[in-house]
């Protein structure tokens, strides 16, 4: 467990992404909360602390049967979610994104309010190469971040193409970003 927000630490996160991988289907979701320093510094470290662990609980919180949240660093989180489709996927990780930006952030300070950036690849198994896998949904979070932040980004099954999910898919463009990394 991660000490400081007493969910899944990176360890764990890289054991089960092995023990997943020979799976049928395998999605990572990677979550980084956005403009996260002016929290520390606006409020100080203790008080980020603080919001981490909200951030934890509510990602960990509604997540499907069978997946789970860990912290990949810093104030970065992955959600890793087994079997499914790639839309179920790109549909956890929207409902995890307004999970964030609804909850009642202001109980800890007047005015406060918190969003994350997301990126969620989805590949089918199994998988050799779970790295490749996460540095997918790594690329797509900074995509999700140069977009404008507090959105989800993902790849067109079919197409190829980067794509934003949700109200942030009808308010703003996204640039192409990277090649096609298929996780072998």
């Amino acid at each position: 467990r991660d000490c400081l927000t007493s969910g899944y630490n990176r360890r764990y996160l890289d054991e089960r992404l092995a023990a997943l991988a020979s799976g049928p289907a395998l999605a990572a979701v990677l979550v980084d909360v956005d403009h996260f320093k002016q929290v520390n510094d606006t409020f100080g470290h203790r008080f980020g602390d603080l919001v981490l662990r909200r951030v934890v609980a509510e990602l960990a919180g509604g997540l499907p049967a069978g997946a789970f949240c860990a912290r990949y660093g810093g104030e970065e989180f992955a959600l890793v979610l087994p079997g499914g489709n790639a839309a179920a996927a790109v549909d956890a990780g929207e409902a995890a994104r307004l999970r964030i930006e609804r909850h009642a952030w202001h109980e800890l300070a007047a005015g406060l309010r918190i969003t994350v950036s997301v990126g969620v690849a989805h590949a089918a198994g199994p998988l050799t190469d779970t790295d490749g896998l996460i540095g997918a949904a790594d690329v797509l979070l900074y995509a999700a971040k140069q977009s404008g932040r507090n959105a989800v980004a993902h790849r067109d099954e079919r197409t190829g193409r980067v794509l934003l999910a949700g109200p942030a898919a009808r308010r703003r463009a996204i640039s192409q970003v990277g090649p096609l990394d298929t996780p072998a």
